[in-house]
């Protein structure tokens, strides 16, 4: 994955290199606000719980690292294992960057400062633990100010999302990759029918800013609230009360499993093994993991997550990724649970996300992220799903496959006569009729070596791949 660098914030800008995240201030008041906070007990206590991105002592820098020889060293940051975004996330994934953008925003408060941004794209997933990386967020408060100057970027971004997704079901990924800043209350107001108008979420965050913001553009001027200072006993008040009815109303949005289970959720409980079938699957991928060690393991397709689930325990760092928001939602509260270095993402592989940004270039795709940043590839019960569903022909598949630039493939060909091929076919039976082992494996051999193959069924076989 190659390096690439922010431009957007004026105070400077970040050069995000393989080995760690090197941050330049172009304002050295700035700079010293920043370090300031870092060196507080309150930004001491976020470094330390893992809630803010840490600092690298420059002194762990190679001797011949070009950075020893600038006039002045750059403050330094760890490098996220794999970087993350809004349009790539579940619900709960969400809301857990709301709550930690609040809990940044009092303690800032508490020590003196202000977090002057409040965007999604502030925060990245170790694992699935999320992460406040934008240092340059915080700032000194002026004492006596009560308003939060992000809020009506929080509403945006978190609350409203947060909203749609409860009251309509709306899919946090599809509402980032429509609008990277999130949703407005017009367009969520627009959608309000019937008993809606009852909901107070709705009422207060979409219905009455849709209503103010009408009979403010009827004024000859523009309408501003005052923003002359407090006494600052008062003013911290008001804050702390705004910062508490956000919290308030996060714990009333978080993400609950729908009433009705999406197209895969049950996928898990209802496999197409029989017991014994499932077992060998497990110890077919058990010993690839033991025999390849792998540092870094992608699962394709993830589902439930069970055998990314299986690496993580073993010591790997796993993206998971699958097109269904609610088994990756799920996959990502057991991850929690379980302390996995584990991050699942909503991604479907024939449409992943694409460059974002300035000239696509400020966020890159996740083909790009992916490429040449793992060991090993679990590639399991998704062969049938690509071929028949999304039509992608076998070459482009296995090419893809070796475009990934992973030492070891675990594939899973599932044979057309297989059930769940059946009913994706649809009456194309005719298109496959060529498809068998050895057409695949033909398809295999000039990009990697077979090491080892498992027949787990009749109609489903297990392939361990080395790259050529």
């Amino acid at each position: 994955m190659n390096a690439w660098r922010s431009f957007r914030d004026p105070s400077g800008w970040v050069e995000v290199r393989p080995d760690l995240v090197v941050r330049r201030f172009s304002d050295p008041d700035t700079e010293s606000t920043i370090r300031a906070f870092y060196a507080s007990p309150a930004g001491c206590a976020l470094v330390e719980s893992g809630r803010l991105i840490a600092l690298v002592d420059p002194a762990t820098l190679a001797p011949d690292d070009p950075l020893r020889a600038e006039p002045t060293m750059p403050m330094l940051h760890p490098r996220i294992a794999f970087p993350s975004y809004a349009y790539e996330w579940s619900a709960s994934m969400l809301h857990a960057a709301a709550v930690l953008t609040v809990d940044l925003a009092i303690a800032s408060l508490d020590a003196g400062f202000e977090l002057k941004d409040a965007s999604p794209f502030n925060v990245l997933f170790d694992g699935s633990t999320p992460v406040f990386i934008d240092a340059a967020s915080f700032e000194r408060r002026t004492p006596g100010r009560w308003i939060w100057s992000p809020l009506a970027q929080f509403e945006k971004s978190f609350l409203l999302p947060l909203i749609a997704h409860r009251a309509y079901g709306d899919e946090i990924h599809r509402l980032f990759l429509a609008d990277a800043a999130g949703l407005s209350p017009e367009t969520l107001a627009s959608r309000v029918r019937g008993m809606d108008r009852l909901n107070p979420a709705l009422i207060r965050h979409a219905l009455l800013p849709r209503l103010l913001g009408r009979i403010a553009s009827r004024k000859s001027t523009v309408y501003t609230t005052s923003r002359k200072p407090m006494p600052e006993a008062q003013a911290q008040f008001v804050l702390r009360s705004m910062f508490t009815r956000l919290k308030r109303e996060l714990a009333a949005l978080a993400p609950r499993p729908p009433a009705r289970g999406s197209a895969w959720s049950g996928y898990a409980d209802d496999r197409p093994y029989a017991p014994e079938e499932f077992a060998r699957k497990e110890r077919f991928v058990q010993c690839v993991l033991e025999q390849s060690r792998p540092g870094r393991v992608l699962d394709i397709g993830c589902n439930d997550g069970h055998f990314g689930k299986m690496a993580a325990r073993d010591g790997a760092q796993v993206l998971a990724f699958d097109l269904d928001a609610q088994v990756v939602d799920t996959l990502w509260k057991s991850s929690v649970r379980d302390k996995l270095p584990l991050l699942p993402l909503v991604i479907d592989l024939s449409r992943p996300s694409p460059g974002e940004g300035w000239r696509n270039r400020e966020r890159p795709g996740f083909l790009d992220r992916i490429q040449g940043h793992f060991d090993l590839a679990l590639f399991l019960a998704c062969f049938h799903h690509l071929v028949v569903t999304d039509r992608i022909p076998l070459p482009e598949l296995v090419d893809f496959l070796a475009s990934l630039e992973c030492r070891e493939v675990v594939f899973e060909y599932v044979a057309p006569a297989d059930p769940m091929f059946q009913t994706l076919l649809r009456g194309r039976g005719a298109l496959f009729q060529w498809l068998n082992e050895d057409a695949v494996e033909r398809a295999i051999e000039p990009r990697f070596r077979i090491r080892d193959r498992e027949p787990v069924k009749t109609t489903r076989t297990l392939y361990a791949l080395e790259r050529r």
